[in-house]
């Protein structure tokens, strides 16, 4: 069995709500790490990915070439901001049927912002882990790297004791940075922000970072969280090689304002949802 890390940190690790998400690891094969809970694509969904599309167009680029190319990026995501229109080096990035079916200016709108502000909270963290002596320009950047499947294989798998079983662990982590030993997690986040949802994404990045350690034990793990919100742009992550150990028991809850994503939150007792809605 495995199951999905998303499907873990949206819940905030509430036991109840994650084991109806183990699946079964023989059709695991087609799994393509996108969230499959989400069904069509929504607006916020097509904005989180154009930001995630931004950011690694520029950090995929040399580090000699980097700084002109995001200046240029950065311009012309502003330019949107002024003339409400979609420059062509950021359809290109996006492609040209990125705003098919969408409020135009709307869209526009809101990608800008989340655009712009995830890009600058990505080299802040780029530029801050460039003070490292002797490092800047040197790390190596890969993006959506795996966990699971034939990209680690060679290294072990990722198991952790979950409802008395072994069980997988799948995702992809949204950027990976490596200088020398330095290993560095980073989890990209857009939208509106919340501390309950912050705690979310913290739990997400703990366990991604608690893989790595497993994977590349040779390695210094640090882990960040990026968003508009946070000082600086980014977060650093405690690790914690303990985070299943509240996964023992598959009827406890762990109630909280992300009950309203979870499919039992009218049948469930605990949840927040079904209490406030009662209120209501």
């Amino acid at each position: 069995m495995y199951l999905r890390v998303s499907d873990i940190s949206k819940y905030l690790g509430c036991p109840r709500a994650i084991e109806p998400m183990l699946r079964d690891s023989s059709m695991a094969g087609g799994y393509s790490g996108l969230d499959e809970s989400i069904r069509g694509e929504t607006e916020a969904l097509k904005i989180g990915n154009a930001a995630h599309k931004v950011v690694q167009y520029v950090l995929d680029n040399p580090p000699e070439e980097r700084e002109k190319v995001y200046e240029e990026v950065r311009n012309a995501l502003d330019s949107i901001k002024q003339d409400v229109e979609m420059p062509s080096l950021i359809s290109d990035i996006l492609g040209e049927n990125f705003l098919h079916g969408a409020i135009h200016d709307q869209l526009l709108m809101s990608s800008w912002k989340e655009c712009h502000y995830l890009l600058y909270c990505s080299i802040s963290l780029l530029r801050y882990l460039e003070k490292i002596p002797d490092s800047e320009g040197k790390w190596e950047i890969k993006a959506e790297m795996k966990i699971h499947g034939e990209d680690v294989s060679s290294k072990g798998v990722y198991l952790k004791d979950i409802f008395g079983s072994k069980t997988l662990l799948h995702g992809s982590i949204d950027l990976v940075l490596e200088y020398e030993d330095y290993f560095v997690v980073a989890e990209l986040k857009t939208g509106a922000f919340a501390e309950w949802k912050k705690k979310t994404w913290e739990l997400q990045t703990k366990i991604y970072s608690d893989a790595c350690k497993f994977l590349y034990p040779d390695k210094k793990i640090a882990g960040f969280i990026l968003h508009k919100y946070l000082t600086y742009g980014y977060n650093d992550v405690d690790g914690d090689s303990h985070w299943a150990d509240s996964l023992d028991d598959s009827t406890k809850t762990i109630p909280g304002e992300h009950c309203q994503y979870c499919d039992q939150k009218l049948s469930c007792n605990a949840s927040w949802f079904k209490q406030i809605s009662s209120i209501r």
